[in-house]
């Protein structure tokens, strides 16, 4: 996994939150330019994604990962609960956004499982075969 938020802090919570859930952390990132560097050098299968970047936006930058040969799986995240949702995530290569404020108590693992299928609205419901359920 590749952590991408500009607050050190905040990278390090996570990267705590993602170990918590058996997922292995192997860098962190601030920005556009760090981000595609990481993604070359270290190629994680997945990047939790802050949409508040400095310079060009967490959509832009999923856009970029998007168009690699193997683009790793993009979660989004924000401290704007109102900044995405499904379909925005979904039109710049995105699996999902989740507010900041939910990470804690989401299932992150499930979002970067090839099984998941994203609902409609913000995050995802786990269905009962360990994929995703589509809602509505």
């Amino acid at each position: 996994m590749l952590v991408v938020d500009d607050n050190p802090a905040f990278r390090e919570v996570v990267s705590e939150l993602l170990r918590a859930q058996g997922l292995d952390v192997a860098g962190h990132a601030g920005d556009e330019d760090e981000t595609l560097s990481a993604v070359q050098r270290l190629r994680p299968s997945g990047v939790l994604l802050d949409l508040q970047l400095p310079g060009r936006d967490g959509f832009h930058v999923a856009n970029r990962l998007a168009a690699l040969d193997r683009p790793p799986r993009v979660l989004l995240t924000s401290s704007d609960s109102d900044a995405a949702n499904q379909s925005l995530a979904h039109e710049c290569g995105a699996v999902a956004f989740v507010p900041k404020a939910d990470l804690a108590g989401a299932d992150l693992r499930s979002y970067f499982s090839p099984g998941y299928r994203a609902s409609g609205g913000i995050g995802g419901r786990p269905a009962p075969d360990g994929g995703l359920r589509e809602s509505g």
